[in-house]
This record gives C-alpha cells, sequence and structure tokens, in this order.
C-alpha cells in the first residue's frame, strides 16, 4: 500500500485491494498484482514508479496469475471472450480422489437432487483421501472459474469435521462432473444489449431445505439456503451458497434474508464500480443512471423490500432490525438517481436456483449456460 500511494496511487474507498491513479488502475492479492491502462506505456511507468521502493518481478501476460489461465478468444457472434480455466487444479481434484481421469465415468451434473444431509450413523470416511483437502481446492475453484460447483460443493464443505463415507462419496461424485467437464471453465463475454454499467443480481433462497432429510429434533435442519450472482454486462462477478444464520418462519422470510445477504455485496460493488468508471472517464451524467436490477420471484419478498419506509408488515417486524436495511437503497422506478429497482423473474429464468438446491441435468445444464456461459 506505503509503495503504491508514494507511485501515485489513490486506496479506494470501497475496496482496499483496489488502487487508482490518473491512467492505471491496480487490484493487489496478497503479494500479487493485476494492472488496467488504455495503454501499455501507462503501465510500464507504474511499475517503474513502483520499482523505486521494492523487488518487483513482472510478468509478461495474466496467464497464470493465481493458477488461473486466461484465454482471450472470439466467439460464435464476433465478439471478444475471455476464457477462465483451471484445468491444472481440476486435475489435482480428480488425482486426489483416486479417480482416473481418462477411465472414470463422468457424470453431467456436480449434485443429486437430494441434498447432503448430516450422517450420524454412517461409516467412517475410508475411501483413501484427505476430505478436508479435496474440498478446499474444490472451494478455491467454485470461487474463481466454476461457478456451477458452488451449491454441491458447501454441502460437503458443512461436513469437513466428520465426513463419513456418504460425504466421501458425494465428493467423488463432483470429481466424476469434473471429469466430464473439464476443458470448461467461466466465460466472460460483454452483453451487447446492455450498458457495462448495468448491475444485476439474481436472489433465491431455499426455505428449510434439509427438515425432511436430517433429524427433525436438531435446529440445524430448518435452516435455510441463500443463494445468489451478481452480474455485469452479463457476466457473473459475485455469487455465493451458504446457509443462513437464523432460522426463517416462512419461505418469505427466508428469501427476503436472502435479498439482503446478497445486498451487503451489492451496494458496496455498485460504489466501486461507479468509483472505477470515473477514472475511466465515464461521464458524471453515466454513473448517476446506473441501473442496478434485483431479480426476485418469491412475490412476497418483493412486497416488503419495495414498501416505503418506514412501512412494515406484521409479520416482517421480528427480522426488521438485522434485514430491513437494504430498503433505503430500493427505488420504485429506475429513474436518475440510479437506485436499485427490485422485478420479478420468472421461476426458470432464476439463475440463483443454482445455488440452492441440486437440479435435474435439463435444467442444470440450461442455467449454467446462462450463468456461466457454456
Amino acid at each position: 500500500k506505503k509503495n503504491l500511494e508514494i507511485a501515485g496511487f489513490v486506496q479506494s474507498e470501497n475496496d482496499p485491494c483496489l488502487f487508482i491513479s490518473d491512467n492505471v488502475i491496480c487490484v493487489c492479492y496478497v503479494d500479487d498484482c493485476l494492472w488496467w491502462s488504455p495503454e501499455q506505456r501507462y503501465i510500464d511507468e507504474a511499475i517503474e514508479r513502483v520499482k523505486v521502493n521494492m523487488d518487483l518481478e513482472v510478468e509478461d501476460s495474466v496467464d497464470g496469475f493465481l493458477g488461473i489461465s486466461v484465454d482471450r478468444k472470439l466467439g460464435d457472434n464476433g465478439e471478444e471472450e475471455i476464457h477462465l480455466k483451471q484445468k491444472g487444479l481440476i486435475g489435482q481434484v480428480i488425482t486426489a480422489l483416486g479417480l482416473d481421469k481418462e477411465n472414470s465415468n463422468g457424470i453431467r451434473t456436480p449434485a443429486p437432487d437430494a441434498p447432503l444431509p448430516q450422517d450420524k450413523e454412517g461409516e467412517p470416511h475410508d475411501l483413501g483421501f484427505n476430505y478436508a483437502s479435496v474440498v478446499g481446492m474444490a472451494m478455491y475453484l467454485c470461487n474463481n472459474s466454476r461457478p456451477e460447483l458452488a451449491f454441491a460443493v458447501h454441502q460437503c464443505a458443512r461436513h469437513s469435521f466428520n465426513p463419513t463415507r456418504k460425504h466421501a462419496e458425494y465428493l467423488k461424485r463432483i470429481g466424476r462432473y469434473l471429469i466430464s467437464t473439464r476443458d470448461q471453465g467461466l466465460i466472460i463475454r460483454c452483453d451487447q444489449d446492455r450498458s457495462i454499467l448495468d448491475i444485476e443480481c439474481f436472489v433465491d433462497a431455499d426455505f428449510a431445505g434439509m427438515f425432511s432429510h436430517e433429524d427433525k429434533n436438531d435446529p440445524h435442519c430448518v435452516r435455510s439456503r441463500t443463494g445468489f450472482v451478481i452480474m455485469m454486462g452479463g457476466s457473473p462477478i459475485v455469487w455465493k451458497s451458504n446457509l443462513q444464520p437464523i432460522i426463517a418462519s416462512s419461505t418469505m422470510e427466508s428469501e427476503y434474508i436472502a435479498l439482503s445477504t446478497a445486498c451487503k455485496e451489492l451496494i458496496p460493488l455498485r460504489r466501486a464500480a461507479k468509483e472505477i468508471a470515473k477514472a475511466c472517464g465515464v461521464s458524471r451524467e453515466e454513473r448517476a443512471s446506473m441501473h442496478t436490477t434485483i431479480r426476485e420471484d418469491n412475490v412476497g419478498a418483493m412486497t416488503l423490500a419495495n414498501l416505503e419506509l418506514p412501512q412494515l408488515t406484521p409479520r416482517s417486524k421480528a427480522i426488521g432490525v438485522r434485514y430491513h436495511w437494504f430498503r433505503q437503497y430500493v427505488s420504485q422506478n429506475q429513474g436518475e438517481d440510479g437506485g436499485i429497482v427490485i422485478k420479478k423473474v420468472d421461476t426458470k429464468d432464476q439463475i440463483a436456483d443454482i445455488f440452492t438446491k441440486g437440479l435435474g441435468r435439463q435444467m442444470f445444464e440450461r442455467l449454467r449456460k446462462m450463468l456461466a456461459g457454456w
């Protein structure tokens, strides 16, 4: 940070790892940096200024950054695409699981329809691999280039401290899915029908999804799952699948908690996007009219979120203090203030569904296409 500030960069108010100068944007990850600029000479000049105060090794390309291959190519429509892949890490996962990448049977979905419950009376895991280590590798994979794995991997991560044979078999299923899709990765493309500044967030929840699969006397079985993805220009940039921290008492409440959780990522990201847009010369008027839309398929959650402050519904008071905070950012229409608009999305087009439950092959592949581009 100190060296970048000496070199003329200003730290972002919204992301501590983002630094901006007059002509260059820099993002830091521990001791690795990525640089953006309209011209290579600006990057070269910035690096020379930073190198005065520290030992800096300069790579020729972004390809391989943090183990991710970055391949630019033309898509079917003639527009440039960026393909993010982690074939090396996929190979490590397959090998660690003891699968033969050439002969093991691949499958088309990473998770079955039924969720992965606790297995208190199950056989101990004895399949010859380090469960927690493989889960860690799979989480790094799904957090960077394989978002469609998030639900399946988080299901396994939940049992890292006491995995049974059933949990290990589930993890091997993910490995077999990777065998059949090992050459694939996240495709980033700019949707020509949308402004690059427009942000879309798809939000979903699975209400008490484990209730019929775990001990009904265990309160953890009724925790709901949040799933969401935030997209810019039609490409995903943030996604998440995890259990909610409190127990929701209705479908509406679980969807509303998911909506609030997604906004914790969405609102700071909007600010950072405007900050970057300003650095890139986007006019104040364009920045002010940035469109931000949340796609929600639950009418009750939408109704509550769109009530004008300080209105509540009788059943919403219990969750008000913790989850109503985001409503001050919600607009009734997409006006000049660039507020957040919440709109209904048909369940079949709810991309976030892929983060909350196991899906059949047809629906899974349809949503994966909308999410990851393949």
